[in-house]
């Protein structure tokens, strides 16, 4: 028995009548296992390791947010009552496995004043300066 491929081609069907053109990626549906998000070569940053997450080995990435408008960081300001997370900002903040490191706005105080909101370490108004002074793990552009 064969299957039709892409291009006019066959390829053998399984035992249950289908194919696979593509191997399957079980392994990404996975959780990770001990050790396997922790990176040593890191951890030797001169600038720190990355900070552990409370309550496990696993360490928290490291999100910088660009952008502070409505996605990025004020819908859930506008909408308290909202039963999950309407931006960036609102969603990694809450998140165990997220630091929210840095915000950053071409509008410098709207930065600071969302840092503020979100707990976020750092405000910057140059995306330049806000990869030079820090180690990001996860870049969100929401501009």
């Amino acid at each position: 028995r064969t299957g039709r491929a892409l291009g006019g081609g066959r390829l053998p069907l399984h035992q249950h009548g289908h194919h696979h053109a593509r191997p399957r990626r079980r392994a990404a549906l996975r959780p990770p296992l001990p050790g396997q998000l922790e990176d040593p070569a890191r951890d030797a940053d001169p600038a720190g390791p990355l900070r552990p997450r409370t309550g496990g080995g696993l360490m928290a990435a490291r999100v910088a947010i660009v952008g502070c408008g409505l996605i990025g960081t004020q819908w859930d300001a506008q909408a308290p009552d909202a039963p999950y997370s309407l931006t960036h900002a609102a969603g990694f903040s809450k998140h165990p496995g997220a630091e929210l490191a840095a915000l950053c706005d071409q509008d410098l105080a709207r930065a600071r004043q969302a840092a503020a909101t979100w707990g976020a370490a750092a405000a910057y108004d140059d995306v330049r300066a806000l990869f030079a002074a820090e180690r990001i793990d996860i870049a969100v552009a929401a501009t």
